[in-house]
């Protein structure tokens, strides 16, 4: 038995919503070509968000090319299952792989881009491409998609409320940037000594090499399931575990001799390293080892005495370190970090109070940044739940001052 449809909603056709435009303009017109230009691939999956801006100009020819309105809709005619659409904020073109639609009289574009957006359309859509054997929807079967639509009024209300929760992950990802920028600017100036630190002063030491501050050993994979010979169960570091931003994400639970386990687990303090294969040069702190243990492609670096690992690893993440990975990397069928990565003297060499000082500062704007990814996170499934409940209608919205 199906669920009654929500009061005052109707099943409608997307056809009835929008217009699908047809009419290619003329490319041999100048005007057009200084028009930016929306294809696929300007735009994010699954946010209508465009990634780019470039002129037809830019871009090459313009044959083919369909003219985009303000407020229009673009919808990818290829992989749906992407969920590529776009509201366009000001006239454009946008490429033959493109559907432009117009809403009609009435009909709300934020409610409608939202629709196309939702995982209701994206899997019809994958269905209806599926029936011609390639990852494309056709015109009839667009426009031919049945839905349930809300009175104009409420369309308006579910649009804006919707829109109002991109703003805020829009937000959000601005400050994170903002905040990424400020953290990098930071690690210029505080771990060069450029900018020091209330209370520190004096000349540093001379430029250390890993080897002069860390000690280094290589682990294991062990074996995937226990025995005599391999009592240990442990959780293992490898590559693929090791985030670009320098967290350990996951682990492969194995088990581990006597002698691999006295080698190759981490202390807290630790920084590990990928020293082989893809995603080479990826580093993370130990901050709580547990019974964390290093693979085959990863190295442990250990702090000598008087020495903070959660300082390197501050080093390791900032920009200089990138650039003495790149240039001391061996390239075969795997890269490989050469010896003279470890072995040459470029990484800072304050005394240990401010080594940890400064640690800390920028901990601690790790922190705050980690923080506000979380509640990016957690607002891009807020918006996500709202779609569900909004588009479908099995969560109402009213306007002010209504007695509903």
């Amino acid at each position: 038995m199906t669920s009654p449809s929500p009061q005052g909603w109707k099943v409608e056709r997307l056809l009835d919503l929008v217009s699908i435009r047809s009419g290619q303009i003329d490319p041999k017109l100048a005007q057009y070509r200084r028009m930016p230009l929306i294809a696929p691939d300007h735009i994010e999956s699954g946010t209508g968000r465009l990634l780019e801006v470039r002129s037809a100009r830019e871009q090459g020819a313009i044959s083919g090319k369909y003219l985009v309105d303000q407020g229009d809709i673009v919808y990818s005619k290829i992989r749906p299952y992407l969920m590529k659409a776009h509201r366009a904020e000001f006239p454009a073109l946008c490429s033959a792989d493109m559907y432009p639609l117009k809403p009609r009289k009435g009909a709300d574009g934020r409610f409608v881009l939202n629709l196309l957006l939702g995982r209701d359309f994206a899997n019809f859509a994958v269905g209806e491409s599926m029936r011609s054997g390639i990852p494309k929807i056709n015109r009839v079967g667009l426009a031919g998609y049945e839905l349930l639509v809300p009175p104009d009024d409420e369309q308006k209300l579910i649009g804006a409320a919707l829109g109002d929760a991109d703003g805020l992950i829009q937000t959000l990802e601005k400050t994170i940037t903002k905040k990424r920028a400020i953290k990098q600017g930071m690690m210029q100036e505080l771990l060069t000594g450029r900018t020091r630190l209330p209370g520190f002063s004096g000349v540093w030491g001379d430029l250390a090499s890993l080897t002069d501050l860390c000690t280094r050993s290589t682990g294991f994979w062990g074996a995937d399931r226990p025995s005599a010979v391999s009592p240990h169960r442990v959780h293992v570091i490898t590559a693929g575990d090791i985030t670009p931003r320098g967290r350990i994400s996951g682990t492969s639970e194995r088990y581990f001799t006597n002698g691999q386990l006295a080698k190759a687990r981490c202390r807290k303090d630790d920084v590990v390293i990928t020293s082989s294969g893809n995603g080479l040069g990826k580093t993370a702190y130990v901050d709580n080892p547990g019974i964390l243990v290093a693979s085959n492609f990863v190295r442990i670096l250990r702090p000598r005495r008087g020495v903070s690992g959660a300082f390197l690893a501050q080093v390791m993440w900032a920009p200089g370190a990138r650039a003495m990975l790149d240039s001391n990397t061996a390239t075969s069928a795997y890269p490989n970090l050469m010896r003279s990565f470890f072995s040459e003297k470029w990484l800072p060499n304050p005394r240990l109070d401010e080594q940890l000082a400064v640690a800390t500062v920028l901990h601690d704007y790790d922190l705050e940044i980690e923080g506000l990814e979380r509640r990016l996170e957690a607002t891009r499934a807020i918006k996500q739940g709202m779609m569900q409940e909004l588009l479908a209608g099995r969560t109402r919205l009213v306007h002010s001052g209504s007695d509903t």
